[in-house]
């Protein structure tokens, strides 16, 4: 079966971290679940095979983080593998569904930590579950939520989505703030003095009821138009919101605002570090889209995780609610994003 061709992956990426060995977050299990769920089943284990060249050795274990234990654990790197033993107790106890339902909103307001990438690990090994419960798919979903709460990352604000403007407007006010200086070049360096800008609460808080479709469409137009050094980052920006929509069906529906204010606000936080140039205007009655097939095998060809997993969201936004801007966004990626594994 094709699905089991993603176990097979997981296999393969089982004895490394969540990391590169340069610190990069490991996109493998995500990509991997990507290009199966575009019908690219074939491109999976090659990919897979390559990609885990540059990632790190999983740290060595540790005992599980007890009750009176893990509060004070969240967001503290190190304590990885004291989650990771956490969950995978909780895992081996429970269904996946209850450990998700009871840990999304304890999880969700530190949604930032590493640009989401706990987020969106977890996101996407909650999606495989959907599909069949295998040990490999479990274990995944308990390395992403690991990872979430380990790099657990709350950002200034808090958006509720009860402001005055519209996602446009907040954009204009975050565009006349300034970055302060930074050292290093990960997301977590350049956004590391974000507290430090007296605005962007405000901005964040000013936004009022919105949709995730609104956010993602809305940065899709912003990765469009980012210089080339922004690329990578803005990605998240839209793949960040994406996956918060996983998270939803495990919440109740009071709570639905906040998670969404909450992906606003890492998206607009990425923004804030790479998306000066505003956003694009796409006139799709001028130009014809590119065709899904077409967005997909320019993704597998570029071999970049980013733009992989990019292209996937974008049609799958797209579906929810079409716009030719996702689709553009993806054909973009692919340009501009290219790894040669």
């Amino acid at each position: 079966m094709a699905s089991d061709v993603l176990d097979a992956a997981l296999d393969m990426l089982a004895p490394f971290g969540p990391e590169w060995t340069n610190g990069l977050s490991s996109h493998g299990p995500m990509a991997a679940e990507t290009l199966l769920r575009m019908g690219r089943p074939d491109s999976v284990l090659p990919w897979t095979e390559r990609y885990i060249t540059h990632l790190d050795a999983a740290p060595p274990s540790a005992p599980a983080l007890t009750a009176e234990e893990w509060p004070s654990a969240l967001g503290t790197p190190n304590t990885y593998p004291a989650w990771l033993s956490l969950f995978r107790k909780e895992l081996s106890e429970t269904t996946h569904a209850d450990v998700i339902t009871r840990w999304t909103p304890i999880l969700l307001p530190g949604l930032f930590g590493t640009a989401c990438h706990g987020l969106l690990r977890a996101a996407h090994a909650t999606r495989a579950l959907t599909d069949h419960t295998s040990r490999q798919r479990v274990d995944e979903l308990a390395r992403g939520l690991a990872y979430w709460a380990a790099y657990y990352e709350e950002l200034p604000g808090h958006p509720v989505l009860a402001g005055p403007l519209s996602i446009n407007d907040t954009l204009r006010l975050i565009d006349a703030l300034e970055l302060p200086g930074h050292d290093g070049w990960l997301i977590q360096d350049v956004l590391g003095s974000l507290p430090e800008v007296k605005g962007f609460p405000f901005a964040v808080e000013s936004l009022g009821t919105t949709t995730l479709s609104e956010i993602t469409v809305v940065f899709a137009h912003a990765l469009i138009a980012c210089d080339q050094s922004g690329a990578i980052a803005m990605v998240h920006s839209v793949t960040g919101p994406a996956c918060l929509r996983m998270f939803l069906p495990y919440l109740p529906p009071e709570k639905h605002a906040v998670a969404i204010g909450t992906g606003w606000q890492a998206a607009a936080a990425l923004y804030f570090g790479w998306g000066g140039n505003g956003l694009a205007t796409i006139k799709s009655d001028e130009m014809e889209p590119p065709d899904i097939d077409e967005l997909i095998d320019r993704a597998v060809a570029s071999a970049d995780e980013h733009a992989i997993k990019l292209t996937e969201a974008c049609l799958r936004e797209h579906a929810i609610r079409p716009d030719a801007a996702y689709l553009y966004a993806a054909a973009s990626a692919s340009e501009r994003l290219r790894n040669p594994l």
